[in-house]
């Protein structure tokens, strides 16, 4: 008789922590992206070199505290870029090309709201 071995990919409760430590984050993250994206934060980014908390709250007709909330979310998580001279944001070129449709067939900012609709399912399917 043959015995099944069944593998988790981890060697450890640490490491096990760790991986869903990570996707907490970038689950949180992606939540994050899916509010910049309905709110025109990541549009108003992309159309502007770069700008202040303030500017980028004015042009979306949203509140500062907000916005600054939602800025530092995403420089911390590597979406945006910070210049501490400045105190301005900016949406690197590249991140612009993915998040918003720039010469691509696909715009990721569009793709991260099924995050928050998942979210939604989940009250219904428990309740």
């Amino acid at each position: 008789m043959t015995e099944t071995t069944f593998t988790s990919g981890f060697d450890s409760t640490t490491q096990i922590e760790s991986r869903l430590q990570q996707m907490i984050n970038q689950g949180s993250l992606t939540l994050m992206l899916s509010i910049g994206y309905r709110t025109g934060l990541i549009r108003v980014l992309g159309e502007v070199d770069a700008a202040t908390s303030e500017e980028v709250a004015e042009r979306a007709g949203l509140q500062t505290r907000h916005v600054e909330d939602w800025l530092a979310v995403m420089t911390t998580g590597g979406i945006l870029e910070y210049d501490s001279l400045f105190q301005t944001y900016r949406l690197p070129a590249e991140q612009a090309a993915v998040l918003l449709q720039r010469g691509r067939t696909h715009a990721y900012a569009a793709s991260v709201q099924w995050v928050s609709l998942s979210g939604k399912l989940e009250d219904e399917i428990v309740t």
